[in-house]
Order: structure tokens, then C-alpha cells, then sequence
């Protein structure tokens, strides 16, 4: 879906800093998870975040 995300990687200060707190997090995904909804259904956001779901940014506010 390269027309809906990108995977960008680095020093999580680096990114931290370089992206707009709507890149970062659940606002992140939540328009990732409704396009893969559509057009794949539900189950189909599932394997992505079992696949790269150790790697993201988590919202600072919530903890992570």
C-alpha cells in the first residue's frame, strides 16, 4: 500500500523530532487501519502490526 504509508527507520530522537506528532502513533495508524480495512478487511491490519508493531513510534502522552 505505498500510496497509503511509508516506513521510514533511524534513532528514535531523530525521528521523534523530524516527524509531526500526527506521524507518530495511534494518529498514524488510524488512517492506515481504515484504508486496509477497506480495501482488505479487517483481519488484514492485524498481520501488519504483528509484523512491524515492535518497531513503531508509540505516542509519548500514552507511555510508550
Amino acid at each position: 500500500m505505498e500510496d497509503v504509508c511509508a516506513a521510514i527507520a533511524g534513532p528514535e530522537a531523530f525521528l521523534r523530532e523530524a516527524l509531526l506528532p500526527e506521524f507518530q502513533g495511534e494518529a498514524a495508524l488510524a488512517h492506515l487501519k481504515d484504508a486496509m480495512d477497506e480495501e482488505y478487511g479487517e483481519a488484514a491490519f492485524a498481520s501488519v502490526l504483528d509484523h512491524y508493531g515492535p518497531f513503531l513510534l508509540e505516542d509519548l502522552e500514552d507511555g510508550g
